[in-house]
């Protein structure tokens, strides 16, 4: 099924003439727009969102004369938002069961998708519908689906030269910006589907020059505009998307054991640094840590949900660097390795507990109230590193009390990634659940897969 897609996408055939049918009235289209601008633009800002609900506004009047392109975006913006749904809201809002609307637009943006082309044009229209569908696509049969489809659109996006910043070649601010947050955003997928497949990420430093998307609202921008809006020294509508973009070049960087130069870019946050030591890994934290208050953090109202969610999300990043600066060299909790701590560490206790704050963190953000709209896009950063640590020191830990709560912490963990079928089979999964019942054993719990 996803190789018969794969090759309908490429030759930019399909299976029907027209769409028309799978377009929903103007009421269900204001409704998904509704849950897509709660639920998915404050996460993933590729598009700028006036210009988008003008064209949602546009398609849904009148889908008789929009180009393949822009259809295909619509579609886009439809299938997000609805994978962005609880079924129990999904039921209510459209009075539909998800899976079957799910499906519904599913196939409706494949189709829009082929019938643009997008894998043989050079229509940067066409790659934002395929960037959003990708990165919306989150159902654990599709992680190497999108990992391949991920590696065409690096491709795609050094071909039409977003790789380069817009501002060589005389584009218009708004343009300019656009081509950056589309960059980023395949950035951000890329270096996520690799993680997954524990395999090298497609785009690397040094590979490209565009700088960080601006740290503005939408309103300062528009296609009119004739010189760029400057950068807010607060917390914008893009704040969040810079975080993880900033949080993935600093992890990216420490994860290489090459020199690393400094980028040319004006916003770059990691400068030049040697080897990857500890000491050189912790100093980086140090100085991401400083960086980030000073540019987000300070500025955050944890009263609002969406800035809450970037400051748990920096203090959660820079307590999982920490902890996999101090792992034993060359171990990650990839599909063919195993997470182990030093036993000669003298900052195990340390170690033992930040690994126990690390689950804690990623399964609040997945579960509280204040999130859970957004758990779709957390729920595809499992903290595998973090539970293979805490599974190996219950283990090797009598029962106490620090050990009964991390027992409870990683039991709720691995019983949602059971539930979802994360990496269901894989050798990381097997790993884990070996360890869950040798630590059951041990603790005298009771477990079962």
């Amino acid at each position: 099924m996803k190789l018969a897609m794969l090759l309908l996408l490429w030759m930019g055939e399909k299976n029907t003439d027209s769409l028309e049918a799978f377009h929903p009235g103007i009421p269900e289209s204001q409704i998904l727009w509704e849950v897509y601008e709660k639920n998915v633009s404050p996460v993933v800002m590729i598009f700028h969102k006036p210009s988008l609900l003008r064209l949602v506004h546009k398609v849904a009047a009148n889908n008789t004369y929009v180009n393949r392109p822009s259809e295909a975006v619509v579609f886009a913006v439809y299938f997000a938002a609805v994978n962005s749904m609880k079924p129990e809201q999904c039921k209510t809002k459209l009075g539909k069961h998800r899976a079957s609307v799910l499906q519904h637009y599913r196939f409706a943006t494949e189709q829009a998708l082929a019938r643009a082309g997008f894998l043989k044009s050079r229509n940067q229209t066409a790659l934002q519908a395929a960037v959003l569908f990708f990165t919306c696509l989150r159902d654990p049969g599709d992680a190497h689906f999108v990992w391949t489809m991920t590696a065409a659109l690096c491709r795609l996006a050094q071909g039409m030269g977003l790789h380069c910043d817009g501002t060589k070649f005389g584009l218009s601010p708004f343009e300019v910006e656009m081509r950056r947050r589309l960059w980023w955003s395949i950035y951000l997928l890329d270096t996520q589907s690799s993680e997954f497949h524990a395999i090298g990420a497609q785009i690397t430093e040094g590979s490209y020059d565009t700088q960080l998307p601006l740290n503005i609202n939408d309103a300062d921008l528009s296609l009119e505009s004739t010189q760029a809006p400057g950068p807010h020294s607060g917390f914008t509508e893009m704040s969040f998307c810079l975080v993880r973009i900033e949080m993935i070049i600093s992890h990216m960087r420490s994860a290489s054991d090459a020199p690393r130069n400094e980028r040319n870019d004006k916003n770059s946050t990691v400068g030049p640094s040697g080897p990857n030591t500890r000491e050189g890994c912790l100093g980086q934290l140090e100085t991401i840590n400083s960086r980030l208050w000073e540019r987000y953090l300070q500025f955050c109202d944890t009263s609002e949900p969406i800035q809450w969610v970037t400051a748990t999300i920096i203090r959660l990043a820079i307590t999982r660097s920490w902890l996999i600066a101090h792992l034993a060299p060359g171990e990650t909790a990839g599909e063919d390795s195993t997470t182990e701590i030093r036993t000669d560490d003298p900052q195990r206790d340390q170690i033992f507990s930040t690994a126990i704050e690390v689950i804690e963190f990623a399964y609040l953000l997945e579960t509280d109230s204040r999130t859970m709209k957004w758990s779709w896009l957390f729920e595809a950063y499992p903290q595998w590193q973090a539970v293979v640590i805490v599974l190996s020191e219950l283990c090797a830990r009598p029962r106490a009390a620090e050990t009964d709560r991390a027992w409870a912490v990683v039991d709720k963990a691995v019983s949602r990634w059971t539930e979802r079928g994360v990496q269901k089979g894989g050798i990381t999964l097997k790993t884990v659940y070996q360890l869950m019942s040798r630590a059951a054993v041990v603790h005298g719990r009771v477990w079962s897969t």
